[in-house]
């Protein structure tokens, strides 16, 4: 039957280890981000006991720090009690195996918990609550106890069992290659009608070799942590992937690896029948561990390699990871074509659908020659999602098209036009593909023949109507980017261009638009400012704050459109009379030297500021 994966909160290992640097780190910030993880990963699922209780207690210390939220000394007393109480709790609840509950002093002695830290629990929960200092205390033991009974050990567990798995494969790969050179020799002394001497020991000693690997190595791994264990170091170099350059896959005149080598696949193939049997879905596990691989490598940007050999001199010191080279990811990925094709169907197949999903997620020329050998071996999958692999393929080449020939307008469009251009395939295109094995090419039909002979015409022409439709919007668009570049060009290249056209009678030096020239002294600045720079200075005097002078001034006015009855309280009399509106003193009081002074506006009678305009 089908593994059935263990699930977990966290996507990747390296988020489990990012949490637990941050929530240890020191750093308020980070452990403030840390605490939020794990809130996310708790609206997931469940989360071990250990990463609740240490999220818990980091959350309390940076509210007692004061960098969340200000609390008294009585509620942090009770913060702290019920995260410890819940942390010890959980702890002894978890060991309580027997039919009757055993004491919590002899549980927590068993799981090395320090004998206070029960006596502070039971504290909390039946007297008087603990002192803020004492909890402190205990909360900075307790992380402690946390991180090196839990976190250090999961941390240690990971680390120790890759290095355990790493020198187990390297056992089998020397132990295989020396059953392969037994193998060797005896048939070529078979062929001479000779016998090596020796050759049946030195073969039961590579074969006891083996299987002595295979069982230390279901020892360590198990069906749950292999897809961490396993897999990550089978896709480092020296392991599916040759260091000698020479020994890797080849690739064809189409851009895809031509086929994997048969050394290489003998080395490797029986570990992986061995893995697939032990462990339900390695295989799967496997090959979309390749596609995502080969998705990241196209991602940092491939690089050629022509040396045989691993060491290029200024390889390293350029920066470039030799797992992106370009016969690097070619070769794993001509190891999920092989595997595809051995394993992808059968009694019990591998998720194709899913192997199907991944290529679609990060499109890229090898991830598509893993979908055809996936398509090639379900007929059902191929149907569901031939339009989708076209659509993709139709993409990416546009894109390159558009990305290679953007300075050539007409030969992005020829591109572009070449790359969407769609053929009806005959109704036995695909059997005839899948019973010749080829999975580079892609056969053309005829489009006449196919016409005739598909029952899917109308829907092929629709696409075709589609397609072309899309062309015509590309073409549109590539013509604009042309004339909008060619009137950037005129544009630069004029010293002075007149924009406005100067009227009839008009000189040209007035009342018209120039482009300055490019020795001119004139400097952009901000919008609303002098050319110097400087704000201008736009205060007007202060006698114009009074409503009835700026209206007796002219420089305010009522705007047009405004109701009689609003306007009524500022219309003016005869020049030689000035107008008083509503809300203004009609008698102004003389000053001590006889003199009027300023007049008085009521507030309650002005007009609404947003109604009136300044001239």
């Amino acid at each position: 039957m089908r593994r059935v994966p263990r699930v977990v909160p966290w996507a990747t290992t390296e988020e489990w280890e990012w949490a637990y640097a941050a929530l240890y780190s020191g750093d308020a910030d980070a452990q403030l981000r840390a605490v939020r993880r794990l809130k996310a990963w708790a609206s997931r699922g469940k989360v071990p006991h250990a990463v609740e209780s240490t999220g818990n207690l980091v959350e309390i210390s940076l509210r007692d720090a004061g960098l969340l939220s200000a609390l008294s000394d009585t509620e942090l007393r009770l913060q702290y009690s019920m995260a410890f109480i819940r942390f010890v709790n959980g702890l002894i609840d978890q060991s309580q195996k027997g039919a009757f509950a055993g004491s919590a002093t002899a549980v927590a002695e068993s799981l090395g918990l320090p004998a206070w830290f029960v006596e502070l629990r039971h504290g909390a929960t039946h007297d008087k609550l603990p002192p803020l200092s004492l909890l402190r205390t205990g909360r900075t033991h307790a992380l402690d106890w946390l991180h090196a009974n839990y976190w250090a050990v999961q941390k240690s567990f990971v680390a120790d069992a890759t290095v355990k798995v790493h020198s187990l494969l390297r056992e089998f790969k020397d132990a295989q290659k020396a059953a392969l050179a037994v193998n060797a020799a005896s048939a070529s002394k078979a062929a001479d009608g000779g016998q090596a001497a020796g050759g049946v020991r030195a073969a039961d000693d590579a074969e006891k070799e083996i299987q002595r690997v295979l069982r230390g190595l279901d020892e360590v791994v198990s069906g749950d942590n292999f897809p961490d264990l396993v897999v990550p170091v089978m896709l480092s170099p020296g392991f599916l992937v040759p260091v000698a350059k020479r020994k890797r896959a080849q690739y064809g005149a189409d851009g895809t690896p031509a086929g994997l080598p048969h050394q290489l696949a003998q080395l490797w193939w029986r570990f992986i029948d061995a893995c697939e049997a032990a462990w339900q879905g390695f295989a799967e596990e496997l090959v979309v561990a390749v596609v995502e691989f080969v998705a990241s490598a196209a991602a940092a940007g491939e690089h050629d390699d022509h040396q045989p050999d691993e060491a290029r001199p200024g390889e390293a010191a350029a920066g470039k990871d030799p797992r992106t080279s370009r016969s690097f990811v070619g070769t794993l990925a001509a190891w999920a074509v092989s595997i595809i094709e051995k394993l992808g169907g059968g009694e019990q197949p591998m998720d194709l659908a899913r192997v199907a999903r991944a290529c679609l997620a990060s499109p890229g020329v090898l991830s598509l020659h893993i979908l055809d050998a996936a398509m090639s071996r379900d007929a059902e999958l191929s149907s569901r999602i031939a339009p989708v692999r076209a659509f993709v393929e139709k993409r990416m080449r546009i894109e390159a098209a558009l990305a290679h020939n953007l300075r050539s307008p007409e030969a992005a469009v020829a591109a572009a036009a070449a790359a969407v251009s769609v053929v009806k395939p005959s109704p036995d295109a695909s059997s005839k593909k899948s019973a010749s094995g080829k999975r580079g090419s892609k056969p053309r039909a005829d489009p006449e023949a196919a016409a005739s002979a598909s029952p899917d015409t109308e829907a092929w022409d629709a696409r075709n109507a589609r397609l072309e439709a899309e062309m015509d919007a590309i073409r549109h668009r590539v013509q604009l980017a042309k004339n909008q570049h060619e009137s950037d060009s005129v544009g630069r290249a004029a010293k002075r261009v007149k924009i406005t056209p100067a009227a009839d009678g008009q000189d040209a030096g007035e009342g018209t638009w120039t482009l300055l020239d490019a020795d001119s002294a004139w400097q952009p600045c901000p919008i609303g400012c002098l050319p110097s720079g400087t704000v201008p200075q736009l205060d007007l005097p202060r006698e114009l704050d009074d409503v009835a002078v700026a209206l007796q001034a002219g420089v305010l006015q009522i705007p047009v459109g405004a109701s009689s009855d609003a306007l009524a309280p500022w219309h003016h009399t005869p020049a030689d009379e000035p107008a008083v509106p509503d809300g203004v003193d009609a008698e102004l009081p003389a000053a001590a030297d006889g003199a009027q002074t300023r007049p008085r506006v009521r507030q309650d009678h002005f007009l609404d500021p947003m109604s009136l305009v300044l001239l």
